[in-house]
């Protein structure tokens, strides 16, 4: 079988608006936990990078898309991104302790991206920062954090998928939690982008006309 693009989220929370926006039907395969949502479908991928790269190989041997599209909240690294804004990744690394390797992600470009911050840097790794200190030298490698990013573009370069990263910028890693709210917030702003331009996240790749760019 073949996908056009998969909408992929870590958990069922950050999947939500888009699952009840459309008449879902769940898809029984392997184990994933897959939706059928109009034209697309879409993945909850499970949370940390183990379980995110798993999915997507086992998305890719099953249904060999043509493009996933990741969405969900990350935590910010430096002022320079505000809370609430919505970021488009450019390159994912890994946190490792001797070396960082950055996976380009594919960088859709369309002049309508109004306020979205393009070409962010996302570092992703199991272990939570524990506090600011820890967080400004993360800074020094990548704009935000998370638990999944590297993981799926990863996954997808190897088996030649199209990969697009648009986050939702939550507080300061390291921080006091987020609020139940405003986790709710972040969700409804990312939705939100994503519905909007959604038709365009879901055409070819080789036929509308999009621009591929690749951080090196």
């Amino acid at each position: 079988m073949k996908a056009g693009t998969v909408f992929v989220f870590a958990t069922a929370a950050e999947a939500r608006p888009l699952l009840d926006t459309f008449d879902h039907t769940p898809l029984t395969d392997g184990g994933l936990r897959l939706h059928q949502i109009d034209d697309a479908l879409l993945l909850i991928c499970g949370a940390g990078p183990a379980l995110a790269g798993a999915a997507i190989d086992a998305l890719a041997r099953t249904w060999q898309p043509r493009r996933v599209v990741l969405g969900g909240v990350a935590r910010r690294l430096h002022a320079r991104l505000p809370v609430g804004a919505i970021a488009q990744v450019g390159a994912a690394c890994f946190d490792l302790p001797q070396r960082t390797t950055y996976v380009p992600v594919s960088n859709l470009r369309r002049e309508s991206w109004s306020g979205v911050h393009g070409d962010c840097t996302l570092l992703t790794r199991a272990a939570p920062v524990q506090d600011g200190g820890e967080s400004v030298a993360l800074a020094r490698h990548a704009d935000l954090i998370d638990r999944e990013g590297a993981a799926v573009a990863s996954a997808c370069v190897q088996h030649g998928i199209e990969c697009a990263i648009f986050k939702a910028v939550g507080e300061y890693a390291g921080a006091q939690p987020t609020t139940a709210g405003m986790t709710t917030e972040l969700i409804t702003r990312l939705a939100a982008f994503l519905l909007g331009h959604y038709r365009w996240l879901t055409q070819d790749p080789r036929t509308d006309g999009v621009r591929h760019a690749a951080l090196t």
